[in-house]
């Protein structure tokens, strides 16, 4: 059992590189279209998002290491899923309001509820945080 885990910690920290090194790429891109004007901000805005669907797979994947090991649950690993899910559909809104130049209110409520609930689940996992601490005292 534990090289089982030994490993998954592993393939985490691998997937923690693969994302920066993704978000490295995306930050080229931005610059690469600011200087040039190449037309390139679909692929960009995919790779931030790709790059945040990893993060919300990489956090499941903690929770299982963390029953592998025995560990005690916490519900602040699915707060931050919830977090980069909301984040991660604002940036998917936004591009289809940008790439379609789409003069509709209905998605910026959509990122207005996103907002919502990216504030709500931040304030949620200070308290959830707060508590593990006082817990642990």
């Amino acid at each position: 059992m534990f090289n089982v885990v030994k490993y998954l910690l592993w393939i985490e920290y691998l997937i923690h590189l693969v994302v920066v090194f993704m978000l490295v790429v995306a930050v080229g891109g931005i610059i690469l279209n600011t200087f040039t004007g190449f037309s390139i901000t679909k692929n960009v805005l995919l790779l931030i998002s790709n790059a945040l669907l990893i993060m919300i797979i990489k956090e499941v994947i903690w929770t299982v290491i963390k029953f592998f090991k025995k560990e005690r649950f916490s519900v602040a690993s699915f707060i931050l899923i919830g977090i980069i899910s909301a984040i991660r559909q604002s940036l998917f809104v936004e591009a289809q309001i940008s790439l379609n130049k789409s003069h509709s209110w209905e998605p910026l409520y959509e990122i207005g509820v996103n907002t919502l609930i990216i504030l709500v689940l931040s304030i949620s996992y200070f308290i959830v945080k707060k508590a593990e601490v006082c817990s642990n005292d």
